[in-house]
């Protein structure tokens, strides 16, 4: 699958910004790798963040996004 996220810069950094669709999606990924990792050190190899890292950019991606089609 082929995706379009937009990146901005902010400082020295990049800030993405994800349709309501992509957050769902990548929430999803997050999840699913962070139960197939039996070990944070498998996590840090397949991502670059260990489990807490990935639990929290989860809960950040979260935050207040309605996922698609759910009323206002």
């Amino acid at each position: 699958m082929r995706t379009l996220i937009k990146l901005t810069r902010a400082g020295e950094a990049f800030r993405g910004r994800l349709t309501a669709t992509q957050t769902d999606l990548m929430c999803e990924a997050l999840s699913t790798l962070d139960g197939w990792a039996s070990t944070d050190e498998a996590l840090v190899v397949q991502l670059g963040a260990d489990r807490e890292e990935v639990r929290r950019l989860y809960d950040r991606l979260q935050g207040d996004h309605k996922p698609p089609g759910s009323s206002p």
